[in-house]
C-alpha cells in the first residue's frame, strides 16, 4: 500500500469515528448504489465504487489513482521579478497562477490539474493516444492556468488562449512568454453571441486559418460554445475535439448526439465523476449523478 493509500485510509477513519458530514456523504452514496441497480453506472462500475467508498472518503473521481496526488508535496516558488507563484510541471516548464493564491492553495489546484489528467482519470486529454503534430492549432477554450496548451506548445504550430479574467492572462502571458511568438490570447467568453465580452467562434475564426483542435471546458457553458461555431466546429480543418461533459446532467448523451450529427467518431475515458460536493455541508441527498467527463471526438 503506498503512503497516499495508508494517508487517505487514515483521513477515512478519523472522519468515521467523528461521523463528519464528509463521512455521511460517503455512506449515503454507499447506501444509494447498493439499493439501486437502474443508474448510470454498469454493474463493474457499481462494484468499484462501492469497494473504494468502503475504506475511502466520497470525492470527485472515485478512484485509487487519487491517493498519488492527495498528499505530492509540489513544490511553489516565487518569481520576484513579475510578482507571481509558480510551479515547475513534469516537463520542466513553469506554470504560472494568478496573484492572490496561497502556496498552500497553488499546490493543492495543480496537484488536482495532475490527478485530472492521470492515465486512469475520466478527465483525461490525452486519453486513447492523442498527440499533437507541427501543423496543430489548438484553440483552448476555458484556459485558466493553460496547463494543456503548456504541455503541448512545444509541438504546435499556433495556440489560442480563449480567457477572461484578468489575474488570469497575467498569468498566462508569464508561463507562455518563451513561446510568445506561437500564443494569441483572446480576452473573450466563447459563447454564442459576439459582443463587449464574448465572441462566437464562427465570428472570431472568420477570417483566420481554423484550429484543428479545440478543447472546450467552460464551466457547463459548452452548448453555447457550440451552438457559436456551428461552422467552425465542423470545418474540413478540424481533426479533434475535446469536449468536457460533466458539468450538466445529459450533457454526455446531447454531445454525444452532437457529435454523430457533425461527422465525429468519438470516445470517452472510463469512469465517472461525482458531482454533489459543491456544498460546504456535504448535505446532498440521492439520487446521486456520476457524470462521464468528457469525450474526445475525432473527424470521420
Amino acid at each position: 500500500m503506498t503512503i497516499g493509500k495508508v494517508l487517505n485510509l487514515l483521513k477515512y477513519t478519523k472522519q468515521k469515528i467523528k461521523k463528519t458530514p464528509r463521512y455521511q456523504l460517503t455512506q449515503r452514496v454507499k447506501k444509494y448504489f447498493a439499493e439501486n441497480k437502474n443508474t448510470n453506472l454498469s454493474e463493474d462500475e457499481r462494484t468499484k465504487l462501492l469497494k473504494f467508498l468502503s475504506f475511502n472518503l466520497v470525492e470527485i473521481f472515485n478512484y485509487s489513482f487519487v491517493a498519488n496526488y492527495h498528499f505530492r508535496k509540489t513544490p511553489v516558488l516565487d518569481d520576484k521579478s513579475k510578482g507571481l507563484s509558480y510551479v515547475v510541471t513534469d516537463q520542466g516548464r513553469k506554470l504560472y497562477f494568478k496573484r492572490g493564491l496561497s502556496h498552500s492553495t497553488i499546490r493543492t489546484n495543480y496537484n488536482t490539474l495532475c490527478l485530472e489528467q492521470d492515465k486512469n482519470s475520466p478527465h483525461n486529454y490525452y486519453y486513447n493516444n492523442f498527440k499533437a503534430a507541427t501543423h496543430t492549432i489548438l484553440a483552448d477554450i476555458g484556459s485558466a492556468e493553460g496547463n494543456f496548451s503548456l504541455s503541448i506548445v512545444d509541438q504546435v504550430k499556433h495556440i489560442y488562449l480563449f480567457e477572461c479574467e484578468d489575474p488570469w492572462i497575467e498569468a498566462l502571458e508569464a508561463t507562455f512568454e518563451p513561446w510568445k511568438e506561437k500564443i494569441t490570447i483572446v480576452k473573450k467568453y466563447v459563447s454564442d453571441e459576439s459582443n463587449r465580452d464574448c465572441v462566437r467562434l464562427d465570428d472570431y475564426f472568420e477570417d483566420k486559418e481554423k484550429p484543428t483542435l479545440f478543447k472546450i471546458d467552460v464551466e457547463g457553458a459548452e452548448r453555447r460554445v457550440l451552438n457559436g461555431g456551428k461552422k467552425t466546429l465542423i470545418d474540413d480543418s478540424v481533426e479533434k475535439i475535446l469536449l468536457c461533459t460533466y458539468h450538466k446532467t445529459g450533457d454526455f448523451e446531447e454531445f454525444s448526439k452532437w457529435m454523430n450529427r457533425s461527422g465525429f467518431n468519438f470516445v470517452s475515458p472510463p469512469g465517472y465523476i461525482f458531482f454533489h460536493l459543491e456544498n460546504p455541508n456535504y448535505s446532498s441527498v440521492a439520487p446521486f449523478d456520476f457524470r462521464k467527463g468528457l469525450i474526445i471526438g475525432t473527424k470521420k
